[in-house]
């Protein structure tokens, strides 16, 4: 807790203004828990409990964030994921990743050649993994147009293969290059930022008067173990894949040439196919965290790479990551 006279003013200064903005009386008792819970934060207490709480607690009064009610989704139901923004993405990187080896990478395309079910889930899957301004900037007009025009097309389509594309009736152009734009690219969804995260999480807080505008620094100067708590939330989440074995997310840690970085992405590898399999991961969430700083050592080896965590983690009362 702030101590004596200092966390006095700081709560007084806060009733008074949450006071104001709900017409004379707290908007319940729930946020004055919630507004204590914030204040050890600031204060230097660090509880997992006490985020997971704060992170419920916005998740239904984010202000149609869809990151922050992600986020809270995840402390709801962290053992497993079956809709969602991060569920999405995973969901469609798998779908497209795995059309995209069938129609091109021997030996796929030629022993385990996509099916019509499969290009018909990824060509709508890359459109959204691309997003409104890489679809635009590609096809050269707007998102909701171009999956109309992709709508259309793909019924048109008589079969894909690596040779190219053949129709069963004359696309518009619109049509068809929607269409080969979808059909040309594996696409790695873009991962959250932990540096965004973080800052999301204290615009809810500000915006449902749980922080003061004055806090707001010493809120984002705990970010790092904010993130730490998220990244051990996520790793093992299973991300249920309709018709397919569940996709793990993993935390991971990366000693690379862009510096060190602890992230969580989701892995995943097709079940029907050539023995060989490369596998393929998109990253979720990325961080700038030094995982010699928030990884005990035991979690840590040396040398450059990318190195997952393959058994259960969770973060130490020191805020750091440890084994579970």
């Amino acid at each position: 807790m702030l101590i004596g006279g200092v966390a006095s003013a700081r709560r007084s200064n806060w009733s008074r203004r949450l006071s104001i903005s709900s017409g004379g009386t707290f908007s319940s008792m729930q946020a004055v828990a919630i507004r204590n819970l914030v204040e050890r934060l600031l204060a230097g207490e660090r509880q997992a409990d006490a985020v997971r709480q704060i992170l419920l607690y916005v998740r239904t009064r984010s202000y149609g964030n869809p990151l922050i009610q992600e986020i809270g989704h995840f402390a709801a139901h962290f053992d497993e994921r079956d809709r969602g923004l991060v569920w999405k993405r995973v969901v469609n990187f798998a779908i497209n990743t795995e059309f995209q080896l069938r129609l091109n990478i021997d030996p796929w395309k030629t022993e385990y050649p996509p099916d019509r079910p499969l290009m018909e889930a990824a060509l709508p899957a890359c459109l959204q993994l691309m997003g409104p301004a890489d679809v635009r900037k590609r096809v050269g007009f707007g998102y909701d147009k171009a999956q109309r025009a992709l709508a259309r097309g793909i019924p048109k389509i008589d079969q894909v293969t690596a040779n190219g594309l053949t129709v069963r009736e004359e696309m518009t152009r619109e049509e068809r290059v929607v269409v080969e734009t979808a059909l040309s690219f594996i696409v790695t969804p873009k991962p959250i930022r932990a540096e965004t995260m973080v800052c999301e999480i204290a615009a809810a807080l500000l915006k449902n008067k749980l922080l003061l505008p004055d806090e707001r620094q010493a809120f984002l100067a705990i970010g790092d173990y904010l993130s730490v708590f998220v990244i051990a939330m996520m790793h093992q989440t299973a991300i249920l894949f309709p018709g397919r074995s569940s996709i793990k997310l993993e935390a991971s840690y990366v000693i690379g040439p862009q510096g060190p970085a602890i992230n969580v992405s989701g892995s995943f590898k097709i079940e029907d196919g050539p023995r060989f399999h490369p596998g393929a991961a998109c990253d979720v969430l990325r961080s700038t965290l030094n995982p010699s700083e928030w990884c005990e050592p035991s979690l840590v080896v040396d040398g450059p790479g990318i190195h997952r965590w393959m058994t259960p983690i969770e973060q130490a009362p020191d805020g750091r990551l440890r084994a579970a």
